[in-house]
């Protein structure tokens, strides 16, 4: 998800566009499975995929 914040904003400091943006995966899983985790290997006693966040700015000069 990202937004373009309107060119003008920053004008005065020099900048032609800023883009403000987030992201994640493996976020949550939809199962009616209750037990464990059914991403899990080896029966359920492995380890789950890993939840990633990502924000950030772009900024262009």
């Amino acid at each position: 998800m990202g937004y373009n914040l309107p060119a003008n904003t920053f004008k005065k400091i020099g900048l032609q566009s800023t883009r403000i943006y987030a992201s994640g995966t493996n976020l949550f899983v939809i199962s009616p499975f209750k037990l464990w985790d059914p991403e899990m290997g080896n029966r359920g006693l492995g380890y789950p995929p890993n939840k990633r966040f990502n924000i950030g700015i772009q900024l262009s000069f």
